[in-house]
């Protein structure tokens, strides 16, 4: 019976791996029918011939390719099949741009009067193909512009050119006068990965903070010089930006360059685990009032103290620069019914976004709505990340205008890829695709254990009620 089994499994994996082959010979034969016809010609002649030297040596190769291919697909792939597929997609584009172009509107008619013949005739031209340069599975195309064209009507035609060369998604940038078109073939933030605690006795700059990979494969940094706003609707991964921009100032927090001040008016439920981590820390509508005005005042006597002396804060023992984090800022400036609360918050954060990156403060703050009636003060925020959102308006809200025409299309990020979204660079430009790394309440336990705050503020802890009572008959 055993033998019986034993049997029927090889039989199995004989027929399975008898498949994998005759398929893949018939996909070769049918992608390189010239290559296979040459290479056909050269064994039939060896054949008559009686050359089995040739033959042997010919069989080799294909056994051997054809185990590297089974064994290590991945080094395969990568070595030959992507290569070639590259350059056959290149080869098809270039032969075909012409038709390509005209299909999605980017061609140009004019008549042209021949003064030998008398004849008028019709001209068609379409952007010239400068440069097709090759990074990984993106294809970038720099084209020369027809006469009375622009960058934005290549933009208003990138999905059609997607759809043309059955892109996965199509990104325009200007270059000079020229348009660049970048053609991703494969979703390159498609697989998670883990948010990276640093070490002990890591160092790390305080003011570009690691926060993932961007969609070329390069490093993804955050500038903490500009209050940063990042926008992402409910389980779009906003959490996973907030705690990689812990992560990332946790040396710097163990260093005593950085304070950070938390705010978390969902009862906690987000930064409590790594309170540790924070310097000042509230979870209460009038305790994240008085955090916001002390350390406004904290810093216009820093503006004070430092005038005359320097136009530009550095981080120090002395004078760190201060991060104030708010988990849902719209809990503050919309959500709040008490008035005068309300705007106190706002007040309090206005100052801090349109004075504080002199002097070395900053705000970092997360919302799930970014319409205006929402954030008042949205317009300060310098720095905009933009993760899932709804719809375009709220894309066009968070990355200007141009976003959508530049291949910023948050509202197609599917909910299955917390952490993406786009990001603009620090020095302008398109909008920046990409992602974030998962955190772990392990991970976020872990950062809290090695890079607690050096000395804890400890805010009043006074009754909500008759705060709120105290301040609305003072108002009135």
């Amino acid at each position: 019976m055993r033998a019986l089994t034993v049997a029927g499994k090889t039989a199995k994996t004989t027929a399975r791996e008898l498949w994998w082959l005759t398929r893949g010979s018939a996909r070769v034969l049918w992608r390189y029918p010239k290559t296979a016809m040459v290479v056909w010609l050269v064994l039939g002649t060896a054949w008559i011939q009686g050359n089995w030297s040739a033959i042997t040596f010919a069989v080799i190769v294909a056994v051997s390719f054809t185990a590297w291919c089974r064994l290590d697909e991945a080094s395969f792939r990568r070595t030959i099949s992507t290569p070639l597929w590259r350059r056959r997609r290149k080869k098809w584009i270039k032969r075909n741009w012409a038709h390509i172009a005209s299909s999605c509107s980017l061609s140009s008619t004019s008549e042209r009067h021949s003064i030998w013949t008398g004849q008028t005739s019709k001209m068609t031209y379409v952007p010239r193909l400068r440069r097709m340069r090759w990074t990984g599975l993106r294809l970038e195309i720099d084209l020369g512009l027809v006469m009375g064209q622009t960058v934005d009507d290549v933009a208003v035609a990138s999905d059609r050119l997607g759809h043309a060369v059955d892109a996965e998604r199509v990104q325009v940038q200007a270059v000079g006068r020229s348009a660049r078109v970048i053609f991703s073939f494969a979703n390159l933030l498609g697989t998670p990965f883990d948010a990276r605690v640093p070490a002990v006795n890591e160092s790390a700059d305080p003011r570009r903070i690691y926060m993932g990979i961007a969609e070329d494969g390069s490093p993804w940094t955050v500038s903490l010089g500009a209050s940063t706003l990042v926008a992402g609707s409910s389980g779009a991964g906003k959490a996973s930006l907030i705690w990689g921009l812990m992560f990332g100032l946790g040396p710097s927090i163990k260093a005593q360059t950085v304070t950070v001040y938390g705010i978390d008016l969902k009862g906690g439920m987000e930064l409590t685990m790594g309170e540790a981590l924070f310097t000042r820390f509230a979870t209460r509508p009038a305790d994240a009032v008085e955090l916001l005005e002390q350390a406004a005042a904290e810093m216009s006597e820093r503006a004070l103290r430092l005038g005359g002396h320097t136009r530009q804060h550095y981080p120090s023992v002395a004078d760190p620069l201060v991060v104030v984090l708010i988990d849902e800022l719209a809990a503050i400036t919309a959500y709040l019914n008490d008035r005068p609360l309300r705007l106190r918050a706002e007040a309090a954060i206005s100052l801090l976004c349109s004075q504080g990156r002199a002097v070395g403060y900053t705000v970092f703050a997360c919302l799930q709505d970014p319409r205006k009636e929402v954030v008042p003060n949205r317009g300060l925020f310098t720095q905009m990340i933009a993760l899932r959102l709804k719809d375009t308006s709220e894309t066009v809200m968070v990355l200007g205008e141009g976003a959508l025409a530049a291949g910023a299309r948050c509202h197609q990020i599917p909910r299955s890829q917390p952490g993406v979204g786009f990001a603009i660079p620090e020095e302008g430009g398109s909008p920046v695709r990409v992602r974030a790394g998962f955190v772990s309440d392990d991970a976020i336990r872990l950062a809290a254990a090695r890079f607690p705050a050096h000395r804890v503020i400890t805010l009043p802890q006074e009754d909500y009620t008759s705060t709120v009572e105290t301040e609305t008959k003072s108002a009135k």
